[in-house]
């Protein structure tokens, strides 16, 4: 599974590159959902940025034992195993 080799991916683009245009829609105390967050920086970069109450959610669970791992300092986040396709 490429997740156990791979640090990090940005699939399309990242909160850097995001962030004028997110931002005003954003309220740092809200609680942000990531669907699909796979092992991008894009979580822990809105974490960083003030936006700490994140949940994360991907349906590999090698990725999210590994972010959950590499982002074990950012109090608030939580990282867990779903399939996007059963949230009904």
């Amino acid at each position: 599974e490429r997740f156990t080799e791979e640090e990090s991916y940005e699939w399309l683009l990242s909160f850097q590159e995001l962030r004028s245009f997110l931002e005003p829609y954003l309220v740092k105390t809200n609680r942000l959902l990531l669907v699909g967050c796979g092992n991008s920086d894009f979580s822990a970069d809105l974490y960083d940025a003030g936006f700490q109450n994140i949940v994360n959610i991907d349906f590999s669970e090698t990725v999210i034992d590994r972010m959950r791992e590499k982002n074990v300092q950012r109090t608030g986040m939580e990282w867990t195993v779903m399939d996007m396709t059963d949230m009904v």
